[in-house]
């Protein structure tokens, strides 16, 4: 089948047509990047380069089947076994099978699971007794993916001046020989482990040069350093590297991703040929013109601007709510009115936010307003795990007898009480005809357990018991539970249970909107103990059982966090929390370094094709008080000729007034259609 290049647009012809050397394909959003890659796949089968000979890599196994179902769909005789699409974790997996005894492993070697990883690297700090040290399990699991994903050895850490360092390398150390005692290799070995074989066996290294000629890669700013130096190897002398991203869009340093690798990429490849896909097909012209205006504000940056495909369409509009339960309210209104005025499916419209905690509110009001709605890429609010610690720490400050609740919480984060201790604990309730908080406290019981549970034990409830008498005297709710989670151990302990720093920051995010979310409630109502707290949480899991079946869920409306919507596109988007602290993030703040955020914020806006509405509160509810907010300086960077803030009043009023306005316009071009054709 002949490729029709002539159906792609200048720079997506120059893109595919440029198969010699280096290039460096710069795609911005919507403007077609994955026809392109398809394209130049063909392109280069077409000049008679035979698929054996080509190597794509990309970051999913979603992605790496979309690109081969395309490919085999336009040329009917290319075999599977002829394809070299995948992701980079598979690549390099096949890679190290093929030459396993180079490594000293065998062809069989297993991959751990996260599971497997937690449970060597417990038994390596338990041997080297280092359960008292300032790092934590998952701090380790941690130290040793970020040394990986920047090829650091053992060695690296173990010839340190520092302490730490040199810990982290004895562990590391450890866990490798355990590792290569198993025949197992971990994820980020595979990645590592390829780059070590390219570097200390020449031949093999060779022999997949001469089998992949040219190489293509997806997505190319969300590579890591090991990523990067993988794909130099195999790509030298020759250097027939073709790299699509967009250094606008990399969000994910705190992944590992490295946006440094799309910006030097000219510097590593002298000769690169940088080609840029400006032409959006996705969003109207105001909306690519407020994307364009914040993201000018990183200066480094490769320069490039979207243009639009599409016409100019209607301005952004900005809405400052009072407080967080009116952003929410509005926020459900302009859904309905976008679904009843203007006929989107709700399916076709999106809410972002910046971090999980703030879906809360919003989740609330449309099941009070009965709008289908789904949360992508987590749970819904109450049934997120932290969430449910939280409500199962106060179930047994209102009854004691609560013995599931008093299972879920007696050893999280961990205190000693392991599994031996709970069947005892079961058998003595059961035996005694009490309650598990009865027989955990009971003396013949605490007789019984080791010294460490026993200490543990005796500290639970030695706190539970303060604030069982707390929660009684005249003191705000919120900060009663506050208090209750730190002094117990929950909030600190989430840095613990969770593997990296920036999943423990979201949890406790959201438990602190848990606790917002009491506030919020003791303003409402005049009776407002926890009891009465608990029993309006359970109504609203009930409502959450009954609001919506799955067929309603999956045509409802999209709940998300940007970093998730990432890829997506929605005819309307909601984009919510614009605040100083919340978007840009507290941390990016302090840092000084706002450029990832900004880049964040670019991603959320060019999700919308026709409408991008935002909002933000001036009060935030924290705790016992509502804190007054600021801008965030996102909206202020937005040019002011594309944006338009609305109050309340005028909001649904000048939607309605537009409206009249197309109409009449369309009314008027089809009476000029008709005098032209007479």
């Amino acid at each position: 089948m002949a490729l029709d290049i002539a159906r792609l647009n200048p720079e997506q012809q120059d893109a595919v047509r440029t198969l010699k050397g280096p290039v460096l394909i710069l795609a911005g959003a919507g403007t077609g990047k994955t026809t392109v890659i398809t394209y130049r796949f063909m392109n280069l089968l077409e000049k008679g380069v035979h698929a054996r000979n080509i190597l794509a890599v990309t970051f999913t196994n979603k992605a790496a089947k979309e690109m081969k179902e395309r490919i085999k769909s336009q040329l009917k005789g290319v075999k599977n076994r002829d394809l070299t699409v995948s992701t980079f974790h598979a690549f390099c997996c096949r890679v190290i099978r093929e030459n396993a005894e180079h490594l000293g492993f065998q062809k069989n070697f297993g991959i751990t699971d996260p599971r497997d990883t937690i449970d060597i690297i417990k038994e390596i700090v338990d041997n080297r007794h280092l359960k008292n040290s300032s790092l934590t399990v998952k701090d380790f699991i941690a130290h040793i993916s970020n040394a990986k994903n920047a090829l650091k050895t053992p060695d690296v850490y173990l010839n340190s001046e520092r302490q730490d360092q040199q810990v982290i390398g004895q562990v590391y150390s450890d866990y490798q020989a355990k590792l290569f005692t198993m025949n197992m290799v971990d994820f980020d070995d595979l990645l590592m482990k390829s780059v070590q074989l390219f570097e200390g066996v020449p031949s093999v290294l060779e022999h997949y040069k001469r089998r992949f000629k040219y190489i293509m890669v997806d997505e190319y700013q969300d590579t890591n350093h090991c990523q990067a130096a993988l794909l130099k190897l195999l790509s030298m002398p020759e250097n027939n590297i073709c790299v699509v991203g967009d250094d606008d869009q990399s969000i994910y340093g705190w992944r590992g991703a490295d946006v440094e690798n799309i910006l030097n990429f000219p510097n590593i490849f002298p000769g690169t040929k940088v080609v840029k896909l400006e032409r959006n097909y996705r969003s109207t012209a105001k909306i690519l013109e407020a994307a364009n205006g914040v993201i000018s504000k990183n200066r480094h940056r490769h320069g490039k601007a979207l243009r639009p495909a599409n016409d100019d369409g209607k301005k952004v509009i900005y809405f400052e709510a009072s407080d967080n339960e009116e952003e929410a309210r509005v926020v459900a209104k302009m859904l309905r009115h976008y679904h009843g005025s203007h006929n989107v499916a709700y399916a076709d419209m999106a809410v972002l936010y910046r971090s999980n905690h703030l879906s809360r509110a919003f989740e609330i009001e449309l099941k009070k307003n009965r709008i289908p709605h789904r949360i992508i890429g987590s749970k819904a609010f109450y049934e997120r795990r932290e969430i449910k610690d939280a409500i199962a720490y106060l179930r047994i400050m209102v009854n004691q007898k609560d013995d599931l609740a008093l299972l879920r919480v007696i050893n999280v984060p961990t205190r000693g009480v392991g599994q031996t201790t709970i069947e005892n604990v079961f058998a003595f309730a059961k035996e005694n005809k009490m309650s598990l908080f009865q027989a955990f406290q009971h003396p013949t019981f605490q007789e019984t357990m080791s010294k460490k549970a026993r200490n543990a034990v005796t500290k639970f409830f030695e706190v539970y018991q303060q604030f069982h008498d707390k929660f009684k005297e005249d003191i705000e709710l919120s900060q009663k539970i506050h208090d209750y989670l730190l002094e117990i151990g929950y909030l600190t302990g989430l840095k613990r249970i969770y593997p990296n720093h920036e999943e423990a920051v979201g949890r406790q995010e959201n438990v602190m909107e848990f606790i917002n979310a009491a506030a919020s409630f003791e303003d409402q109502f005049d009776d407002h103990s926890l009891q009465d707290y608990m029993e309006a949480n359970s109504l609203l899991d009930d409502m959450d059982n009954s609001s919506s079946d799955d067929d309603e869920e999956e045509n409802g409306v999209n709940l998300m966090t940007v970093h998730a919507s990432k890829g997506l596109e929605f005819p309307v988007v909601i984009l919510v929390g614009l605040e100083q602290k919340l978007f840009p993030h507290e941390r990016s703040i302090q840092d000084r370094d706002v450029d990832e955020e900004r880049r964040l914020f670019y991603v959320a806006v060019t999700r919308a094709k026709h409408h991008l509405f935002i909002t933000r509160s001036k009060l935030r509810a924290k705790f016992n008080m509502r804190e007054r907010t600021i801008p965030s300086q996102f909206v202020l960077e937005i040019p002011e000729d594309v944006i338009e803030e609305k109050r309340l009043g005028e909001l649904f009023r000048a939607a309605s007034k537009n409206e009249v306005e197309d109409q009449l316009a369309q009314l008027k071009a089809m009476l000029q259609r008709k005098q032209s054709g007479k």
